[in-house]
């Protein structure tokens, strides 16, 4: 349902942002690497603790609110991340000197 909501407004999944008020749909969001925003309201918040933001009703929204979902561009868990080469790994051995 999300993903065909942003093919219909010609938009990239992952600039879209998903306002849900079940914690069903915070994940699913997160599926399609779309942001979510959780309402409070008919669920308790610490079910909706997956959402990126939380607020209890839209008049809690601002523009920086919304801004800020997408500033962590690398953090995403879709983006692909450096891992070290086992192979390059270079074994050193710590040497302490103690003094009393």
């Amino acid at each position: 349902m999300f993903l065909s909501a942003a093919v219909k407004l010609d938009r990239p999944p992952a600039k879209c942002v998903v306002f849900e008020d079940d914690p069903r749909g915070v994940p699913a969001a997160h599926n399609c690497t779309m942001k979510a925003v959780a309402l409070i309201g008919s669920h308790p918040a610490y079910e909706l603790t997956q959402a990126d933001l939380a607020v209890s009703g839209f008049s809690d929204l601002s523009v920086m609110n919304l801004r800020r979902l997408f500033a962590n561009k690398g953090a995403e868990f879709m983006d692909l991340q450096k891992q070290a080469d086992p192979k390059k790994l270079v074994k050193r051995r710590l040497m302490m000197d103690t003094w009393f």
